[in-house]
């Protein structure tokens, strides 16, 4: 189920990219290896989540983070609390 978490998000960012004029060769290519990159930074940088986060100054959608980590938060636990018990 993990991956339903993402796979929106990188499909909204692959359809903007193609509405800026990127074949879908190039957004492709460029949201596989922004992915894999934000993975391996995050995973294997030997910085904190929070230093990584630092690393880009520019969020784009900062303001909205919070919002999408009570999403996050409000459903994974429910839903877990339905297949725990």
């Amino acid at each position: 189920m993990g991956p339903t978490y993402l796979w929106f998000q990188i499909e909204e960012l692959k359809s903007l990219g193609l509405s800026f004029g990127l074949s879908a060769k190039e957004v492709e290519s460029a949201l596989a290896k922004m992915v894999k990159g934000a993975v391996k930074t995050l995973f294997a940088s030997q910085r904190t989540p929070a230093e990584v986060m630092d690393l880009v100054p520019l969020k784009p959608i900062g303001e909205d983070e919070e919002a999408i980590r009570t999403i996050y938060r409000t459903k994974l636990k429910g839903l877990y609390a339905k297949l725990k018990g």
